[in-house]
């Protein structure tokens, strides 16, 4: 499977993810699997968002205050 080019992450999708990693329940890393079944995003666009999670956050910082 290849992984979801960054530039067709959205805002929406970003979202999903940052909610489950400051619910401070998993390692986005170590339980991966766990934590993407909770952000409901497919394992391409997951991979992507923790691999440019930098880039991400920095397009969208009102989603990490937001969160």
């Amino acid at each position: 499977m290849a992984e979801t080019p960054v530039d067709q992450i959205t805002k929406r999708e970003f979202q999903a993810y940052e909610r489950v990693r400051q619910s401070g329940r998993y390692n986005m890393m170590a339980n991966a699997g766990l934590a993407r079944r909770d952000t409901g995003l497919s394992q391409e666009t997951y991979d992507a968002i923790l691999r440019h999670y930098s880039a991400l956050a920095a397009k969208w910082p009102e989603v990490r205050d937001d969160a």
